[in-house]
């Protein structure tokens, strides 16, 4: 689907219909922050479009002892949003992300050693921990989320003779 196909759909849509569909697409998006050094990185979760085009891009290492490092390398390059507050590529920003994936890529590959992207690799599993803890408050908030955390809990209450009200039956009015 192009941009204008999206942007006639989304003109299409009266204002509640948009609104809800503005905050489907922002669901599971996040950002983390984390310190390592004297270094601040800020890394972001991905769109499925830039998951596929990692898989795309490293595809040539296929069974190649080298593609879990071109995977990590691919992940850092799409992720990562900022170094100290400042955009952590030579090159601007394009408006093609898969563009910008590949640049983004190609630059960390030929210049980045392995501690780095190991470190960027472990806070990017934090972040994806942080979107699935988000996801499963979101479940947990709804009503049908809370009937099922309710018949999932593994906290109980057994009412005791100490508090007497707790044990008589509730549809008891005589």
């Amino acid at each position: 689907m192009d941009e204008s196909t999206i942007g006639n759909i989304l003109a299409a849509l009266d204002q509640n219909d948009y609104e809800i569909f503005e905050e489907l697409s922002h669901i599971g998006y996040l950002t983390h922050t984390f310190s390592w050094g004297t270094y601040e990185f800020t890394l972001r979760s991905l769109t499925i479009d830039e998951e596929i085009a990692i898989g795309q891009l490293v595809k040539h290492l296929d069974r190649i002892i080298g593609q879990e490092k071109a995977v990590i390398a691919a992940l850092a390059a799409a992720s990562l949003v900022s170094i100290n507050g400042k955009y952590p590529f030579p090159q601007q920003p394009t408006t093609d992300p898969i563009v910008q994936l590949r640049e983004n890529y190609r630059y960390i590959s030929e210049r980045w050693h392995w501690p780095v992207l190991e470190k960027i690799n472990k806070e990017y599993v934090v972040l994806q921990k942080k979107v699935n803890d988000f996801m499963q408050e979101i479940e947990n908030l709804s009503p049908e989320g809370r009937s099922k955390s309710l018949e999932t809990s593994t906290d109980s209450f057994d009412p005791s003779k100490e508090h007497p009200f707790l044990t008589e039956d509730p549809t008891d009015f005589a």
